[in-house]
């Protein structure tokens, strides 16, 4: 997973005490070094007080959200920035073209919603569990999803 030099900032106030490193994402396995699986005290460790919590999620600065199960273990993260990339590129922004390039297991298909078109998606399994990483499109990439199906 490659760095990409984003500070990801603990605190919701002013300025913040520390700034905690921001890196890639790793499809089918988490994203901002937060792994589906790991439990809130190593997301807090790894990223720092959240923003806003509306439990179940955990909301970040640059558009990073961090979902937990009922036993407080991550099983959703989202992002929508275009500071946080995979090791490949891929990040919001990117087209759909760029993404089958670079993943060609993806499948794409186009929706009709007005927001939001086409959407792929890569499915795989981690952990011992089925994955799937979404990625949904406007003008460029806008949003990736990883979550336990």
């Amino acid at each position: 997973m490659a760095s990409t030099g984003v500070c990801l900032t603990a605190g919701s106030g002013a300025t913040p005490a520390k700034a905690r490193r921001v890196t890639g994402i790793t499809v089918g396995q988490g994203m901002a070094g937060v792994r589906l699986g790991d439990d809130a005290s190593v997301v807090e460790r790894r990223l720092g007080k959240p923003r806003r919590v509306a439990a179940p999620v955990w909301s970040y600065r640059y558009g990073l959200a961090v979902g937990f199960d009922y036993w407080g273990h991550v099983d959703d993260m989202a992002v929508s920035s275009s500071t946080i990339r995979t090791a490949t590129g891929i990040g919001p922004g990117s087209t759909p073209r760029e993404l089958r390039r670079r993943y060609p297991r993806a499948r794409c298909y186009p929706m009709r919603m007005q927001s939001v078109r086409p959407f792929c998606f890569v499915r795989s399994r981690y952990r011992g569990r089925g994955v799937e990483s979404d990625f949904l499109f406007g003008k460029g990439l806008k949003q990736i999803d990883i979550y336990y199906r």
